[in-house]
């Protein structure tokens, strides 16, 4: 029977230690176990001997039932929480001047005539940043082509806070949204605001052509990276 849990109780306990090896919870002192497979003997004890004497395990009463609670109670009391640690970092692909040295060389494109570097992971919000509920943040963008009517952005988590291109490995794309720019006589200089609004349970892309008022929203599948 052992045996038959062996890989998923390795794996949790592996990803607890890698959790609990970070600097800032490193002063965490007591584990609570909630959830379905918290009423497991099994998981119980392999958790208490990793992780004892350090860090004291506690399985609280009607431990399956927590989740479901919490949620309903958070659903009631929104307001009781206020702030969250962002599990990831989060941004979008976007195409900027090309910069000889910096960029590589199998990235650059010309776009009307000017040198452009593709698939730029330009960050929101990094892994481990507290940001409050209800908070938004912003960045300003342009077309790349001067006659460019749709203006389309990829947004991707990333799974180190240093990543510069969302091609990459450890970048998941989680969704794409596609605004219309339709009056193009100023050509690339048109403002495109792309923003994150990061609500109490969903994370929120927008995307607004600031000309024309038009604006596109999606929400983010921030959960396709488990």
């Amino acid at each position: 029977m052992m045996k038959q849990f062996e890989p998923v109780l390795e794996a949790m306990k592996d990803h607890l230690g890698v959790l609990l090896s970070k600097p800032e919870l490193s002063k965490v002192k007591v584990m609570l176990l909630v959830g379905g497979f918290a009423d497991s003997p099994l998981l119980q004890q392999e958790i208490k001997n990793a992780f004892t004497p350090g860090c004291r395990v506690i399985v609280p009463r009607d431990a399956t039932k927590a989740v479901v609670q919490g949620a309903v109670m958070f659903g009631k009391m929104p307001g009781k929480i206020t702030e969250r640690v962002v599990s990831t970092t989060y941004g979008c692909a976007c195409s900027r001047d090309f910069i000889e040295g910096v960029h590589p060389k199998e990235k650059k494109f010309v776009a009307d005539g000017i040198e452009k570097c593709r698939d730029l992971f330009a960050c929101f919000v990094k892994e481990n940043e507290i940001v409050k509920v209800g908070h938004r943040i912003r960045q300003v963008f342009h077309p790349v082509y001067a006659n460019e009517t749709e203006i389309k952005f990829g947004f991707y988590t990333a799974s180190h806070t240093t990543a510069q291109f969302v091609t990459e490995p450890g970048l998941t794309k989680i969704g794409s949204i596609m605004v219309q720019s339709p009056d193009t006589h100023r050509g690339r200089d048109r403002d495109i605001e792309v923003s994150l609004y990061f609500g109490g349970t969903e994370i929120t892309a927008t995307a607004l052509d600031v000309s024309s008022g038009n604006v596109k929203q999606t929400t983010l599948d921030f959960f396709c990276k488990i």
